[in-house]
Parts: structure tokens; sequence; C-alpha cells
């Protein structure tokens, strides 16, 4: 079972109400359950709330990915943008993903989410950015199941990746 309906099912047994507005969002377009690229960028929104142990969890998800579906121009969204708003994230505008750094756009990706993760992780790795406090847990899993780069068990975030790991092979489990 692939990572993002796993990420899905996962979100579908939580009570949170921030995470039950995302679920009801992505029920309610059209297409959703045929089109990959909504469910992954699902999956993304919805893996930022269930890492983020934070009460603010629902706005550090914005420090992964800024979904502006209304916007028509893309340079003054970002001109707008706070001066301390300087990690890398992603901004999704239409069905288009721009990977956004000191509030500038570095460079749009296709109309593929997963290949906008794969960009928004190499941007941290190429400038050598080190990860939003709000956002580890969330990068930390992306980089050990998209990259498949190992943690080390020293890593004081191990636990926590492993842990939420746990829960998506025990929904794999359950479903076979």
């Amino acid at each position: 079972m692939a990572i993002v309906p796993k990420i899905i099912t996962l979100a579908k047994s939580s009570s949170s109400a921030s995470v039950i507005k995302v679920l009801r969002y992505y029920a309610s377009l059209k297409n959703f359950e045929t089109c990959f690229d909504k469910k992954c960028c699902a999956a993304l929104e919805l893996l930022c709330l269930l890492t983020t142990v934070s009460k603010r969890s629902a706005e550090s998800r914005r420090c992964i990915i800024d979904i502006q579906e209304d916007c028509a121009d893309m340079r003054s969204y970002i001109r707008k943008l706070p001066a301390s708003r300087l990690t890398p994230f992603l901004l999704k505008i239409s069905e288009c993903y721009t990977i956004v750094v000191d509030k500038e756009a570095l460079t749009q990706s296709s109309n593929s989410c997963m290949e906008a993760i794969v960009l928004l992780l190499s941007v941290y790795y190429v400038f050598h950015i080190g990860w939003c406090k709000a956002t580890i847990l969330t990068l930390l899993f992306m980089q050990t199941e998209m990259l498949k780069l190992s943690l080390d068990d020293e890593d004081i975030h191990y636990g926590s990746v492993s842990i939420f790991t746990n829960a998506l092979d025990a929904i794999h489990e359950e479903q076979e």
C-alpha cells in the first residue's frame, strides 16, 4: 500500500477539527477519489497536521504547503508574505506548485505534488537550510519515507517518527 492512502486512512481516525476540515474539503473536490495528485496534496496537508504536536498545527502546515486556490497573482502574494517567513515552502496556486524561499519563487514544478515535495526537500539540502521546529517531524518523515534516508537512532526525533511510521504500517496490516 502506498504512503498517500495510508496517511489519508490514518487521518480518518482522527478527531482533530483541523484534520476533519481538510478531509471534508478534499472529499468535496471533483475527481478526488480518482486523482492521485489531489490525494497527494491532501496527504501532505494531513501529514503536517498529524505529525505536529503543537496546538498551532493548522498554522504550521502552512510552513510546508500554502494553498491559495483563489490567488490570481503569485508575485503579489509572495510580496505580501511576512519578512519572518524564511523557510522554504510549497505555494500551490490552482494546479501549479512553486517552491518559495526568502520571499522568492525558486522554481515551479509541473502539476505534480509528489515532484514538488521532492524539490522542496532538495532545496533544504542544496542550500543547507535548517528545518523549522514546527515542521521537523513532518520533514523527517518525508525524508525517511520519500527519500529513503534513514534516521540515526540517536536523533532525538527518532522515536516520534518511528511511532508515526508504525501507526501507518498498522493500517496497512489491518487492510490486508
